[in-house]
């Protein structure tokens, strides 16, 4: 599916790119994906509460790393702006 494509590829370096996303999440956000699976399918009545509350008290954790993450990406993206400016 496309989301699971898009989510994996922002783990990995491309010749144009830095990797979006530090390969630490993988596994944490992983969970996440597979929660939006359930509950985007419409399974609610298959919700777990007891193995979805993991997913839930660990979430302000992850969610601070996936923006310390993106914080250093977009800086990075900005100094190679502005190195690739000064060589033009």
């Amino acid at each position: 599916m496309w989301h699971s494509e898009l989510f994996y590829s922002m783990f990995e370096e491309t010749k144009s790119r830095n990797a979006v996303l530090q390969k630490e999440l993988t596994e944490p956000l992983k969970d996440y994906l597979g929660f939006r699976h359930v509950f985007r399918h419409s399974y609610g009545y298959e919700l777990d509460w007891l193995r979805l509350n993991p997913l839930f008290s660990g979430m302000a954790d992850v969610w601070q790393k996936v923006k310390e993450t993106w914080k250093n990406f977009f800086l990075l993206c900005d100094i190679l702006h502005l190195h690739q400016s000064r060589i033009i």
